[in-house]
């Protein structure tokens, strides 16, 4: 897990935003109030004389108040990945088997609900206009989940790109997630009575590469909204190696239909080509 240090710094950026409780920072979550941050964490049980390898680590959540300035480090019995916070100030986690409710007075995981046979989960997420719960697996035919009720458990479909990782929703639905190392922005539909996951590339942020060596390829790892701007944290894609935080505009809003062709006024060059030997005619095709 990456060092919590660079989370709370990059959930630290955003204490000033007016809807902190819809903010998900990477590994760390705002409460309803955002007066508190809720950092996944493992601390060392015996620091002293030893080294980084040698200590005895515990996995915890750490609770940052905002306005006290002090840290609270709560033990936890599970490793957890994911950490989302809902409206009502119910926190959630996931850990590689399971779905869990967490309390951070007592520190209690009560688990709602195993992964599948075979699949991992990953990050979980909330979304504030639905007010639903989604889930990201390790499953190549059913990467994400939507979490409506205690009891209903629903597949959203992803074609063609089935790896999103740390997805965060804005407070208007906004979706904005990682995948291959770049920045995506889209947003979740049920025009066709299932859900489905609409996006596409926001921001080509990863630096990829090859070579004979264990390559130092960057990636987008975490993501922020705060008001009009995006904050990612880039890191190692595999390994460990510094990173950096970027800001970006957030895009407008705009629909995102299922087909190729989206119902906008944009212009597309058309190119037509005719006979061997005569040359292509170029002219424009509204999308209608």
């Amino acid at each position: 897990m990456r060092h919590p240090a660079l989370t709370v710094l990059f959930a630290s950026l955003l204490l000033n935003w007016s809807h902190a409780s819809h903010l998900v920072a990477g590994d760390a979550v705002f409460s309803r109030d955002g007066k508190r941050i809720y950092v996944i964490a493992q601390v060392p049980l015996k620091p002293e004389g030893k080294s980084y390898s040698e200590r005895d680590y515990k996995p915890a959540v750490e609770e940052i108040d905002c306005e006290a300035k002090t840290i609270r480090t709560i033990l936890t019995t599970e490793y957890l990945r994911g950490i989302a916070c809902t409206h009502e100030n119910k926190i959630f986690c996931t850990t590689e088997s399971a779905l869990h409710s967490f309390d951070p007075i007592t520190g209690t995981l009560t688990k709602i609900r195993d992964a599948a046979a075979g699949t991992g989960f990953w990050r979980v997420a909330y979304d504030p206009k639905s007010k639903a719960l989604f889930v990201t697996t390790d499953g190549k035919t059913d990467p994400l989940f939507m979490l409506k009720q205690s009891d209903e458990w629903v597949p959203v479909r992803m074609r063609r790109h089935p790896y999103p990782s740390c997805l965060v929703f804005a407070a208007n639905g906004d979706l904005f997630f990682a995948a291959y190392g770049d920045l995506w922005h889209g947003e979740i539909q049920n025009d066709e009575g299932y859900f489905s996951l609409a996006a596409y590339r926001y921001a080509p942020l990863a630096t990829l590469e090859t070579a004979n060596t264990t390559p130092a390829e960057i990636g987008v790892s975490d993501i922020g909204v705060a008001g009009d701007a995006i904050y990612v944290q880039l890191a190692r894609m595999g390994g460990s190696g510094d990173g950096w935080l970027a800001q970006l505009a957030r895009p407008r809003r705009k629909r995102l239909a299922g087909s190729a062709c989206r119902r906008t006024k944009l212009a597309f060059i058309m190119f037509f080509v005719g006979s061997i030997g005569s040359s292509p005619t170029v002219g424009p095709k509204n999308c209608g």
